[in-house]
């Protein structure tokens, strides 16, 4: 909350009412986090080299949010595929855990998750529709490829970098006034080794990709299947 600040805001009148207290609060902020990881260019090329033999090995893919364009492997690699894709399990299981934590269980409960993952090419034009995901706790972006592009001016008048990843606000507006900020963007833009974690039922989309690099990414779901609750007189 806000600290109180104390303004005036009326003229003097003959009731002597100029000044108010006012404080502001947040109702139901929705938490997003954005994790760096360093030194990822050895992983990012062993999991680029990897999912491209998945598109080989299936090349029509799955039909999700995916638009043409867009090919969308399988939703078990985590499980499936050893190398660069344990080591980004782990990733996701890590942080996972850092997302529960900064949103109030304890640092030492134990969590046993369902980790769902896939991969995403994004070619020329490809993009993905706006899209939640349902039956899952957490959901994820893990960056593998995502070259730098300019931004282009939407229709809009935003300027939107190709393939930037895109949140809708669940709240509703009777009337959407972009001069009084009522109709809010919340925007990430690709990079390689950034993941990005937020509750799975908040809608989402990616803008589309363009040129001739594609964009790679690793969708994740975090689902939390047991637990251990930590008790205080544990650590006596």
């Amino acid at each position: 909350m806000a600290k109180d600040k104390s303004c005036t805001i009326m003229k003097p009148n003959e009731f002597g009412v100029t000044d108010i207290t006012a404080s502001q609060r947040f109702a139901f902020p929705i938490p997003l986090m954005e994790l760096q990881w360093e030194n990822t260019e050895e992983l990012n090329t062993a999991l680029e080299l990897e999912i491209y033999k998945e598109r080989v090995r299936d090349p029509v893919g799955v039909y999700r949010s995916n638009t043409s364009g867009t090919w969308h492997s399988d939703t078990d690699l985590l499980n499936r595929l050893d190398g660069p894709f344990a080591t980004l399990k782990q990733m996701w299981a890590n942080a996972f855990m850092q997302y529960a934590i900064s949103q109030g269980c304890h640092p030492k409960t134990k969590l046993g998750w369902d980790l769902r993952a896939w991969a995403m090419i994004y070619s020329d034009r490809g993009y993905a529709t706006a899209h939640n995901h349902p039956q899952c706790h957490f959901a994820g972006v893990y960056y593998v490829r995502g070259a730098e592009q300019e931004a282009k001016v939407m229709a809009t008048g935003d300027k939107v970098r190709p393939g930037t990843l895109e949140f809708v606000t669940p709240h509703q507006h009777d009337v959407w006034a972009n001069w009084a900020n009522l109709a809010p963007m919340c925007r990430v833009e690709p990079k390689e080794g950034k993941m990005v974690l937020f509750p799975s039922w908040l809608f989402h989309f990616v803008h589309p990709v363009v040129g001739q690099d594609d964009r790679i990414a690793v969708a994740c779901n975090g689902l939390v299947k047991k637990f251990e609750l930590f008790k205080e007189e544990e650590t006596k």
